[in-house]
């Protein structure tokens, strides 16, 4: 009998790889090897003659061109003769879970679906798709073909309350038109329904337009139930009106900035470095990406920006104007070795004051923000710090081992993010943030958490025992501790 790993194995390997048969397709017998070319062709450099009934090509002066110019990857030359063939071709099919490199190929499957056109039109199409990739409830799978991506299928799966059942959610299924009807969907389905059992999901959910017919057989036939009807409605998210305050349009931007910083860093990971930021510290190809995708939506505002690798942008803050301090990938060391986590930072500063902040872990989606309302959030959910047994503190220098406060009992951990850790004391998570030995938080990491900090009734002192004043210095270093309360922080701070 099989072990579990062996049938595991061999159920995933059902459908990475499969032989595909191809009906009714023009099929060009090539000198080494053989290629599908779709049955609407076009010669070029054309000298044609008949055939045995059918036109033929001189494979010295020509090549057979789909007239669709997306299907062109499925062509090869010809030997000088081109026929139906009516039996069926085998075409070797790979299923494979999708990469960045693929983007271009799976945007071309994409609007040949009808109806998504549109998403060619941005500005960087496609570039979701990082976010997607990277989201552990979600699966993107690609059929290959002889190097070429021809068929692209997603699922997400979520827990819903109208269901009361966690689903996979099934989208953005296409194959390349002249392989369908090959059994190319069906490997890709195959594929999805073994990633929703994998993630744990009991029903398979999907949308399809009321004009794809053929579509709608297909998952007929796969044992897709059809549900009642209903009508699907969109719009774009409002946006905000002109009487909205400035820390209302701020937190509305930041948010907008955390999306594009999630899509742009995708696949940066072992990018070497290209400079040396504000701070101090080496500028690698994702802080440099990050940042561009941040302050491209928070411009919009017209603050300027203090920024951990370009430093101001814009005019130097004076006395009470605000600005905007950014850190736009808090723990990138983290990010580069693919170890949660690493997030983005925005606060917005008045006086020397954060008066609003936004932080996003984006490793997990985890966000926190705090406005004008005086409260703090993670997640939509009213957070207030807490007593508790963990303490979380900054990554120790090389040469030196961890130093914790003298006769505290608490747990250290250390997440190599500090702009997270100073919002996991203001949610209870940790207890205290400790950062007294060594002026390693800059204004960046510090000036979004502090303002959550504060809502959520948190102590922040640095090594004078005042709360931390904040100046526009990406390179200027801190020392503080933020507690939950005033006499922990007091105690922490006299044993540190």
């Amino acid at each position: 009998m099989a072990s579990p790993a062996s049938r595991a194995t061999s159920q995933e390997q059902r459908h990475k790889r499969r032989l595909i048969d191809v009906p009714e397709l023009w099929v060009a017998a090539a000198h080494d090897k053989i290629e599908l070319v779709a049955k609407d062709v076009v010669a070029v450099r054309e000298r044609r003659v008949q055939c045995e009934g059918h036109e033929r090509y001189d494979a010295r002066d020509t090549v057979a061109l789909p007239r669709d110019p997306r299907h062109r990857c499925l062509v090869r030359r010809c030997d000088g003769r081109l026929r139906p063939h009516h039996e069926a071709v085998r075409v070797d099919v790979f299923i494979r879970l999708a990469t960045w490199d693929d983007r271009a190929e799976i945007l071309m499957l994409i609007t040949t679906m009808g109806g998504h056109d549109d998403v060619a039109l941005h500005a960087d199409p496609l570039r979701e798709l990082g976010a997607i990739l990277r989201d552990s409830n979600a699966r993107t799978f690609v059929a290959e073909s002889e190097g070429r991506v021809v068929g692209v299928a997603n699922v997400q799966a979520r827990s819903s309350l109208t269901q009361d059942a966690r689903v996979a959610t099934l989208s953005g299924v296409a194959v390349a038109e002249p392989l369908r009807g090959a059994g190319i969907g069906t490997a890709l389905v195959a594929a999805i329904e073994d990633a929703a059992r994998t993630l744990g999901c009991s029903r398979i959910a999907l949308r399809s337009a009321a004009v794809r017919t053929r579509a709608h057989a297909f998952y007929r036939s796969r044992g897709y139930a059809e549900g009642r009807p209903s009508k699907n409605f969109w719009r774009d998210v409002p946006e905000l009106g002109r009487d909205a305050s400035l820390v209302a349009q701020f937190l509305a931007r930041a948010a907008r900035a955390t999306s594009a910083v999630a899509a742009a860093i995708v696949e940066l990971g072992g990018a070497a470095a290209v400079g040396m930021g504000a701070d101090g510290a080496a500028t690698e190809a994702v802080d440099l990406a990050a940042e561009t995708a941040a302050v491209a939506e928070l411009r919009g505002l017209s603050l300027p920006l203090v920024s951990e690798e370009a430093g101001v942008i814009g005019d130097d803050p004076r006395g009470n104007d605000m600005w905007i301090a950014l850190d736009p990938l808090d723990g990138s060391r983290n990010f580069r070795a693919g170890l949660p986590p690493y997030g983005i930072a925005i606060g917005l500063v008045r006086g020397g004051v954060a008066v609003a902040g936004y932080v996003c872990d984006l490793s997990t989606g985890r966000r926190w923000w705090a406005g004008d309302d005086g409260l703090a959030y993670a997640d939509g959910h009213v957070v207030r710090t807490r007593r508790g047994e963990l303490i979380g503190m900054p990554s120790p220098p090389g040469e030196h081992d961890l130093v914790r406060p003298r006769g505290a009992r608490h747990r250290a951990r250390i997440s190599g993010s500090c702009a997270i850790d100073l919002c996991r004391v203001a949610d209870g998570s940790l207890c205290a943030f400790v950062a007294l030995t060594r002026p390693v938080v800059h204004v960046h990491d510090l000036a979004a958490p502090l303002a959550i900090l504060r809502a959520a009734g948190a102590c922040v002192r640095d090594e004078t025992g005042s709360e931390p004043r904040l100046v526009a210095d990406p390179s200027r270093g801190y020392r503080l501790i933020a507690a939950a309360d005033e006499e922990l922080a007091q105690r922490l701070r006299a044993s540190g």
